[in-house]
């Protein structure tokens, strides 16, 4: 019952076209596990004994995404559902840089994802190889929809 509320709620500023953060339709915690992130070696490297690791672990990833993300006004009103996939490097120290659209999805959800990404809070711990640490590629989908 609390759910349909909700619904009947939010569809007068949904026809309005009224801007609302996208992930909030949903709870956080059912998205938490929605991300399907990828590690890869840098270009010419081994393959990775062990893939990075994020202080706020995988579900802190998650929720920080859903919780931050804003759905464009624009393909609220028009409900178009896509994701943007935004990749970045971990280098050996853990920091994060080239963050980049790996496939795009539309220019202004794009943006959005790669915004929401390139402020997330806290730090990485490096892949390892044979003992090492090493730099690593990683991939993020970032999802916009508003049915399930």
């Amino acid at each position: 019952m609390p759910i349909y509320r909700t619904l009947q709620l939010l569809l007068p500023l949904l026809l309005l076209g009224v801007s609302l953060v996208g992930c909030k339709l949903l709870s956080a915690k059912s998205r938490a596990t929605a991300l399907d992130i990828r590690f890869t070696p840098l270009a010419g490297e081994a393959a990775l004994d062990s893939n990075p690791v994020y202080s706020e672990g995988l579900t802190g990833l998650s929720q920080y995404v859903w919780k931050n993300l804003r759905y464009p006004p624009l393909y609220l009103r028009m409900t178009i559902d896509g994701s943007s996939l935004v990749g970045f490097t971990i280098d050996s120290t853990g920091q994060v840089s080239n963050h980049r659209i790996v496939k795009p999805f539309l220019p202004a959800c794009d943006e959005e994802a790669l915004r929401v990404i390139k402020l997330l809070p806290g730090t990485w711990q490096p892949a390892q190889r044979a003992g090492k640490a090493v730099g690593t590629e990683c991939q993020i989908p970032v999802s916009f929809s508003i049915r399930h």
